[in-house]
Formats: C-alpha cells, structure tokens, sequence
C-alpha cells in the first residue's frame, strides 16, 4: 500500500511540475521550488483532517482533480474527519 501511495505521489509531483513548465517565463529554479514546497506541504496532512485543508495545503501546487485523486487514494472518511489510510 505505501509503494502505491508513492507511485500516486510522484505520478502526481511529475504532472504537477510539467503542468509547472508550460507556464510561460516560469524559471528551472521556480519550477524547482515548486515541487519542493509541493514534498514539504504533504507530510503535514495528519490527523483528522478536513477536505478544506487539503485543498488549502496543496492547491497551489496541484489541479483540483490531483487532489481529489489524492483524497481517494490516500484518506479514509471517518466521524472524527479524514485520517491518512
């Protein structure tokens, strides 16, 4: 289950920072530095959580549909919120 969530992970981050690259004037550095804030926000996903804050961590770096696929790979719908499969 963690390989999948890896391979979901980094499937996405390589979308994210290609779709990144067809922004006109985007620099190698400010791409680069989009996918490291993009690793470093993830992480901070624990605990019951709420889909509001996921969106809110991680919508500057991904398109709504990364993050609802990675709602559905990654968390399980509890009483309590979100919690990280």
């Amino acid at each position: 289950m963690l390989s999948g969530c890896l391979v979901l992970l980094l499937s996405v981050t390589f979308t994210t920072v290609a779709e990144a690259s067809n922004v006109a004037g985007q620099s190698h550095k400010e791409q680069a530095e989009l996918a490291k804030k993009n690793a470093l926000a993830q992480p901070k996903l624990v605990g019951p959580t709420t889909k509001k804050k996921i969106y809110d961590t991680l919508l500057p770096y991904f398109t709504k549909n990364y993050i609802e696929a990675f709602i559905t790979e990654n968390f399980w719908e509890t009483e309590k919120g979100l919690i990280k499969k």
